[in-house]
Formats: C-alpha cells, structure tokens, sequence
C-alpha cells in the first residue's frame, strides 16, 4: 500500500483533485522551462560555432557589473591578459570561458552572440555607485578574422559593421569558399 505520510505512522489527508492538478502544472512549467533553457544553450553553441560572439558585449556585461582585473582572468579560466584581448576583438573565447562569463557576470549566455545597436551617444548608468551619464569609448563589434581563424570557428563573414580591414575580409572570404584543393 503506497501513500502519503505527514509523518512516521500518520497517513496524510488525500492530495485534493485542485493540488494534484497544481502539482501536474508546476511539474509541466518545470519540463517547458528546462526545454526552453536547453534550447537557448543549443542555439547559443552554434553562434559561438559561428564566430558570432561580439566583443562589446563582453565590455557591456563585464562594466555593467562592475568587474575588472585579474581575478576576471581567472574566474574564465584563463590568465591576464585574456579578457582584455576578448574585448578587443583580438582573441576568441572558448566555449566553456564562454559560459565562465555568462556565470560570473549573471547575463544569459545568448546576450553574448546577439546583435544589438552600438550607442552613438551618452548612456545612463543606474547600478551602483557609478550611476550617470557617461561617454563610452568606441566599442568593438566584431573579433578579428586573425582571432577567428585560430579559434577555428571563421565559418561566416563579419558583419558590414566590422572594423575588419577590407584586405582581410577579402582573405576571408576567399578562406571561406570552397575550391578542388580544399574540398
């Protein structure tokens, strides 16, 4: 005879049909919000696959919470100067540095393969004690084609917004096109 026991000895009082159903739905959100996560995790793979990570992202989160230093380094799994080259666009995260960030910084890791405008202007900052207006510096949207190629994810072109050099989109995407050698 299998039950519910409220304690060692004492039968608890029938699960009514309303707590059952309640039970059922929490259950049902549980199962739909870990699907929906996995799938954010699986799509999120194949941007960073892509080479799709941007680096000003990594500046925004990192500031945003108001880390620095070294100890950033290591808490990605590297040593200094390695986030410094990440928000520079001249060394491609890992993918599990990658989730490092996403980790320490609290940012989903989709926020760091995601388009999104640059400000062309003042921002305002309400977290902390570096709330106010600032001026930020010219952000970098895309990693290098160099940084790209040793990572080995070069499987796209930059976006027009790159600050690529054209000579090197150009090898690229002459990297990037099949030919009778390379197939």
């Amino acid at each position: 005879m299998s039950g519910r026991w409220e304690r060692a000895g004492v039968r608890a009082a029938p699960a009514s049909t309303a707590d059952r159903q309640e039970r059922r739905r929490r259950a049902q959100q549980a199962h739909q919000a870990r699907e929906v996560a996995a799938r954010g995790l699986a799509e999120a793979r194949a941007a960073w696959e892509q080479g799709t990570v941007k680096p000003y992202a990594i500046t925004r989160a990192l500031d945003s919470r108001s880390l620095y230093g070294p100890a950033v380094d290591v808490a990605c799994g590297g040593a200094e100067p390695m986030v410094d080259l990440w928000e520079a666009g001249e060394l491609y995260p890992t993918w599990e540095q990658l989730l490092a960030l996403a980790e320490l910084t609290g940012y989903p890791i989709g926020f760091f393969t995601r388009d999104a405008t640059s400000p062309s202007g003042p921002i305002f900052m309400c977290r902390g004690r570096g709330a106010g207006v600032f001026h930020p510096e010219p952000e970098v949207l895309a990693f290098t084609a160099e940084a790209l190629a040793r990572a080995g994810v070069a499987t796209h072109l930059p976006s027009i917004h790159s600050t690529t050099p054209p000579q090197d989109l150009v090898a690229l995407a002459e990297a990037l096109i099949p030919t009778k050698e390379n197939r």
